[in-house]
């Protein structure tokens, strides 16, 4: 459920316009954990080697910082997932 709402996000939402207005292009990994009751983000780790453009990097993570997922989330509850942004 995390990545379809991202992936929404990324192809007609707010994030879209956020990625453009930064000019990130390239692929990304990263471990996201989100916590409730807000569903918000709490942690990024990013995957990185060589090509990776570490700025372009740090810009998407803080964008994906201010997101906050619409689902419901008991106050205690965590979810980690990982996500592929290729952008």
């Amino acid at each position: 459920k995390m990545n379809t709402s991202l992936d929404q996000s990324i192809e007609s939402g707010d994030l879209k316009k956020d990625i453009a207005k930064k000019g990130i292009v390239g692929d990304y990994i990263m471990d996201i954990t989100v916590v409730g009751p807000k569903s918000v983000v709490q942690t990024i780790f990013c995957e990185s080697d060589e090509s990776t453009n570490i700025k372009m990097q740090n810009d998407l993570k803080e964008i994906i910082k201010k997101i906050k997922f619409d689902i419901e989330m008991p106050k205690d509850r965590r979810i980690k997932f990982r996500y592929t942004f290729h952008l």
